[in-house]
């Protein structure tokens, strides 16, 4: 039963948490054969102007005026790679295919209209609510984009999300809404359980804030938990606030404070030997949507998470996560939780069947 998934990533275990996010859907569902239409996967170096105003075009009535979105992210939006891939891809959909899946409908608006009048079911694959990062939306456009975002969302037979608070805000519009939260794929299971079995043993020092600093919302967020880590935490305590990710590197110059040491990105080999020792995982934003991937991996890996409510968002009540005021990752407090005794349990997997049988079913209502 093949199914067409029209997706802006590649499906990569070692991947940021779309690639793995991906990668857990087609794992989940096996009597499914994927055809993978990646943006990811297609070249527009040197894209022809007429083609480029073509795709510019077809874009802007589409999702409306381009202005709702951020000056520095309008790139993204308009240039990114699968604005080629609109124009290229649509041949390629077998007459006989009845489902097509999509990652975040905002992003392949112009493909909704086809979909449609071939009568194909249309199933949304929720990374984010794009209009409730704000770090990438034009000011004073928040409303006028989720109002878009909402529409496109009203297109699709159903949608498949990472985060219990969007399904909610979905199911609230009278959007079908299944609530499939993130776990780690079967190759990233293995190398953290091996994390895992070296915590048994490992003294325990320093807290990790771990992301990517190239994502406008993760940037924030880390820029907010260095600021209340330096002003916070006392200069004579002997842990550390270790930062790294993709481009952390670039975070120093924002921040003077003692105690914190700026590690940027890290090989696999050189991460894992700091998740086998780290006290905690701190994460921390001031705005976002979707659900983090990286706590659900750091639970399964033995490693408490120490997060302000915003970005615990999906995970509240979850063994492991210590929930804390935004003003709170302080020394003292994070002392106080006892971190170094806490072994956060495996969470448990999704259930993957549900998801498949979700949809088989729209592929035979056809």
């Amino acid at each position: 039963m093949k199914v067409i998934y029209f997706t802006r990533f590649e499906p990569n275990s070692g991947g940021h948490g779309g690639n793995r996010r991906l990668v857990q859907i087609l794992e989940s569902c096996p009597r499914i054969e994927w055809e993978l239409v990646s943006s990811e996967c297609i070249n527009v170096t040197g894209l022809p102007r007429k083609a480029a105003n073509k795709i510019r075009n077809l874009w802007s009535r589409a999702t409306g005026d381009l202005r709702y979105w951020r000056s520095d992210y309008v790139q993204h939006v308009v240039n990114w790679r699968n604005k080629a891939r609109f124009m290229r891809t649509w041949p390629k959909i077998s007459p006989g295919t009845s489902l097509v899946l999509m990652d975040d409908p905002v992003y392949f608006a112009p493909l909704i209209p086809w979909i449609k009048q071939n009568r194909m079911k249309l199933v949304a694959i929720c990374h984010n609510l794009e209009s409730l990062s704000g770090a990438q939306v034009a000011e004073g456009m928040q409303f006028r984009l989720f109002e878009q975002e909402i529409k496109l969302f009203c297109e699709c037979d159903m949608a498949i999300t990472i985060s219990r608070e969007e399904s909610f805000v979905l199911e609230n519009f009278g959007i079908r809404a299944l609530f499939f939260p993130y776990f780690p794929t079967t190759e990233n299971m293995e190398r953290l359980a091996r994390i895992r079995k070296k915590r048994m043993d490992s003294a325990k020092r320093n807290f990790l804030l771990l992301g990517t600093a190239g994502n406008l919302a993760t940037r924030q967020g880390m820029l907010e938990a260095l600021r209340i880590w330096s002003a916070k935490t006392a200069s004579s305590s002997e842990d550390k606030l270790l930062v790294a990710g993709y481009s952390t590197e670039s975070l120093k110059n924002h921040i003077d404070g003692d105690g914190i040491e700026f590690l940027g990105e890290l090989s696999e080999k050189e991460l894992d030997h700091q998740l086998s020792m780290t006290k905690a995982c701190l994460c921390f934003q001031n705005q976002a949507s979707g659900a983090l991937t990286r706590i659900a991996e750091m639970l399964v890996a033995g490693i408490p998470v120490v997060a302000n409510e915003l970005a615990a968002r999906s995970y509240y009540n979850t063994d492991g996560v210590n929930v804390v005021a935004n003003v709170d990752f302080c020394q003292e407090s994070l002392n106080r939780l006892d971190l170094e005794n806490q072994i956060p349990p495996v969470p448990d997997k999704p259930d993957a069947l549900t998801l498949e049988e979700n949809l088989l079913q729209l592929m035979q209502q056809q």
